[in-house]
C-alpha cells in the first residue's frame, strides 16, 4: 500500500501532470467564458486556444525566467520591473493576435476582440499571479517536507546512537560484575551464589525492560537498590552506604541506566578499595519540573582486579547520552577533591 501510495503522489506531483492539468481547467472555464451561444461553436474553441498564447507565453516567462533569476535571489526590485514588462509585452501581444494575426490564418471566420487593453491585462494579471503563488507555494510545501524528512533522518540518526550507547552499557556493566565475582570467588566468599542470584535479577532488568528511551523513575530506583544491595554484600556492609529518595517518582520518566555509571564509579574508585571508612552517598530529589541526582563517596584505592581496567566507557557514554536526550534541559557538574567524588545531576522533565 505505501508503494502505490507513494507513486501516486509522484504521479500528482509531477510538473508534466499538473501543468498540463492547470492548462487544461483554464480552457475549460475560458472555454465556456468566452462561448457566444448556449452551444459551444468551433469558433468558441479557436477563440480560446489563440487566446492562451499570450497566458502561456507570459507564465513561463515569469516562471522560468523572472522568478529563478530575481525573485529567489531576492532582487525584489527587478523582478517587479520585469513582471510589469511581462505583463504589457503579452498583454499586447494577446491584442497584435487578434487584430493583425487570427484573421489571415483563419479567413473563414470574423474574430472580434471582445476586450480592451485594460480587460486584457486583467486576464494576464490573474494568470501570472496565480501561477506565481502556486509555484512558491509548491516550493514552500516540498522545502517543509525536505526539512521535516531531515527532522526524521536525524530522529532516527539519534535514536540509532542511543541504542548504541545504551548496548555498551550491559558489556560495560557485565565486565564490571563478573570483576566483582572473580573477587569473591578469590576471597572464597559465602555470599557468591547470593550475588549471582542479584546479578541475574539486574541483568533481567536491564535486558527486558530498558529498551524504550524513556522508563518509569520508580523501576530506576528499584534498580539502584539492588544494585546498592548488591555492593552491600560484597562489601561486607562494612560501607557507609545511604540512597535516600526525596519525592514521589511515580508518573515520572527517565533515560534507562542514565545514573548508573555513576553509581558505578562510586563503588569502582571508592569503598572497594577502602571499606573501613569508605562510603557512598546517593540521593534522588524530584520537585517541580526536576529529578535532582546527587552523589558523594571517598576516594579509595582500587583493588587488583580492577587497576587493570583503567579505560572506562561509563561517563563518557552517559555524557554523550544526555547532550541527546536533554540536550538544553539537563545540568552535570562532578567536582574531585583529593578525598572525594561528586557527582550533581539535574534532568528537568520532558
Amino acid at each position: 500500500m505505501n508503494i502505490v501510495n507513494k507513486s501516486f503522489k509522484r504521479i500528482i506531483t509531477s510538473r508534466w501532470v499538473q501543468h498540463p492539468a492547470f492548462w487544461g481547467l483554464s480552457f475549460l472555464v475560458l472555454l465556456n467564458y468566452f462561448k457566444l451561444t448556449s452551444e459551444i461553436e468551433p469558433i468558441d474553441y479557436l477563440y480560446t486556444a489563440f487566446f492562451h498564447i499570450s497566458l502561456i507565453i507570459g507564465v513561463y516567462v515569469n516562471l522560468r525566467l523572472l522568478i529563478p533569476l530575481f525573485l529567489k535571489r531576492k532582487r525584489i526590485i527587478l523582478f517587479a520591473v520585469f513582471f510589469i514588462a511581462d505583463l504589457l509585452v503579452v498583454s499586447q501581444l494577446n491584442i497584435f493576435i487578434f487584430d493583425h494575426l487570427i484573421d489571415k490564418l483563419f479567413p473563414g471566420y470574423y474574430f472580434i476582440s471582445y476586450y480592451d487593453f485594460t480587460d486584457i491585462l486583467l486576464f494576464h494579471i490573474v494568470y501570472l499571479g496565480l501561477s506565481s503563488l502556486l509555484k512558491l507555494s509548491k516550493e514552500w510545501f516540498g522545502l517543509l517536507e525536505s526539512r521535516a524528512r531531515l527532522a526524521q533522518i536525524e530522529k532516527e540518526k539519534v535514536h540509532n546512537e542511543l541504542k548504541a550507547l545504551r548496548s555498551q552499557v550491559n558489556p560495560h556493566f557485565l565486565f564490571n560484575s563478573l570483576n566483582n565475582i572473580y573477587s569473591l570467588s578469590l576471597k572464597k566468599a559465602d555470599e557468591t551464589p547470593q550475588v549471582i542470584l542479584a546479578l541475574s535479577d539486574i541483568f533481567r532488568y536491564m535486558i527486558y525492560e530498558t529498551g524504550e528511551e524513556l522508563i518509569d523513575l520508580t523501576k530506576e530506583v528499584a534498580f539502584l537498590e539492588k544494585y546498592i544491595e548488591l555492593q552491600q554484600i560484597r562489601n561486607d556492609r562494612k560501607a557507609d552506604i545511604s540512597f535516600e529518595v526525596h519525592g514521589d517518582p511515580g508518573g515520572i520518566k527517565v533515560a534507562p541506566l542514565i545514573f548508573l555509571p555513576f553509581v558505578e564509579n562510586s563503588f569502582k574508585h571508592g569503598i572497594k578499595g577502602d571499606t573501613t571508612g569508605g562510603y557512598v552517598h546517593l540521593c534522588i530529589d524530584i520537585y517541580q519540573d526536576t529529578v535532582h541526582f546527587r552523589l558523594s563517596n571517598n576516594k579509595g584505592k582500587a583493588d587488583d582486579v580492577e587497576k587493570e581496567n583503567k579505560s572506562g566507557i561509563g561517563l563518557g557514554n552517559v555524557r554523550r547520552r544526555l547532550d541527546l536526550q536533554y540536550a538544553g534541559n539537563h545540568s552535570l557538574e562532578i567536582k574531585e577533591s583529593e578525598n572525594e567524588y561528586s557527582v550533581s545531576l539535574k534532568l528537568i522533565k520532558y
